[in-house]
């Protein structure tokens, strides 16, 4: 009997960390209504109740229906003592003054089901796709070419569109496709296979659960216009000129790290390793290569946007260029509030503000309780570093 052949099997497993620079929301699903969070001003803290306690204090008629959608519970209605304490909430997070302004409704980091706060590996895979994509774009003129043709097109259909139909233009499907063909190898019959993808090789790993490090705090969207960032201002259907306001997200501390499970299958890369002009990648240190060169274009692009108004540095920091970063490190950007600049496909193929119904000339960022702009959203750091 003829011994079977046994696969080539190698996984080289690496030391993983994510390390947030600027305060860092990624969505947990639908936004809560405000009377989920009881906020403690004395002592900073928001206390996010579970929703069958908040159910039973309205069913009990102990909170109206306008107060479950437009206020928060008052701090006194978290028992004092256990096990009553445990029962009424879910987890708690820091509270700074604007918090207090809550209305209507927050959105709340993903959590699994008891609470706990964690960063989805898809999010973190997700961004390294882009970057490999980005660094492919950026060495292949032709290709560039061809993909900026492509989305000329569908930019095309998006003018032409009424709004309610943009989204669904934007995720076009034929566009989309081409895009993911350039990671994969063709399969039977010449075309792409989505089991050829060479994304296939890279394992990423949520995040342990963690509660540390949260804040409920305001963001809102503002607008560059004649060197003075202000909330964006937007016409109503009747013609009126009104200011965004400001939206309540749980964020994630600047500085705080979590470390996560990160492994390629290096007999599985070679296996699927896509021809020339397609995206390619050998080890960690292409990753982190192709991570750098994205982070240097954006960095590039958003420092002179904020040298127009930004000149004491407060919002633009040399940290999101990559200041003092170790080989095995790269600025990489991920969750809520990236926008345009922060997925730079898009200013790569030569497309600016005039071409498009987003204009790069507006930026989400976190406010204080006078709405003033405090922090630019969703800058970290990925450290690899093999086993």
């Amino acid at each position: 009997m003829t011994e079977a052949r046994r696969l080539p099997y190698e996984k080289i497993r690496y030391r993983a960390t994510l390390t947030g620079l600027s305060p860092i929301h990624i969505g947990g699903g639908a936004p809560e209504p405000a009377c989920r969070y009881a906020i403690d001003e004395d002592t900073k803290t928001a206390y996010v109740l579970r929703e069958s306690f908040v159910a039973s204090r309205y069913a009990e008629g102990r909170i109206t229906g306008s107060e479950y959608h437009r206020r928060p519970s008052p701090a006194s209605v978290v028992p004092k003592t256990e096990p009553e304490r445990s029962e009424a909430v879910l987890y708690e997070v820091k509270a700074p003054r604007v918090a207090a302004s809550l209305d209507k409704e927050a959105r709340p980091f993903v959590r699994n089901g008891f609470g706990q706060a964690f960063i989805p590996g898809t999010s973190i895979k997700g961004a390294i796709r882009e970057a490999l994509l980005f660094s492919l774009l950026v060495q292949d003129d032709r290709l560039r070419g061809e993909i900026a043709a492509s989305v000329r097109d569908l930019i095309a259909e998006m003018k032409k569109s009424n709004p309610q139909s943009a989204n669904g233009i934007r995720r076009n499907r034929n566009h989309a496709s081409r895009l993911e063909e350039l990671f994969r190898n063709p399969g039977a019959g010449g075309r792409a296979d989505p089991k050829n993808d060479i994304l296939r090789c890279m394992a990423v790993e949520d995040t342990p659960p963690d509660n540390r490090g949260f804040t409920l705090a305001a963001a809102n969207i503002f607008s560059l216009s004649g060197g003075v960032l202000a909330p964006m201002i937007s016409q109503t259907r009747n013609g009126q000129s009104t200011r965004s306001a400001p939206v309540f997200l749980e964020f994630l501390d600047p500085g705080m790290s979590f470390p996560f499970g990160f492994t390629l299958d290096k007999a599985l890369l070679e296996k699927l390793s896509p021809p020339m002009g397609k995206v390619q990648f050998r080890n960690s240190v292409d990753i982190i290569g192709a991570l750098r060169d994205q982070a240097d274009f954006t960095a590039s692009l958003e420092s002179t946007f904020f040298s127009e108004f930004d000149s004491s540095g407060k919002l633009w920091k040399k940290e999101y260029e990559g200041a003092g970063l170790k080989e095995n490190q790269a600025v990489i950007r991920i969750g809520w509030g990236c926008g345009w600049m922060g997925h730079s496909l898009f200013p790569l193929l030569g497309y600016s503000e005039n071409d498009v119904a987003e204009s790069p000339k507006s930026r989400k960022v976190l406010v204080s309780q006078n709405g003033n702009p405090l922090s630019l959203l969703g800058y970290a750091v990925l450290t690899l570093q093999e086993e």
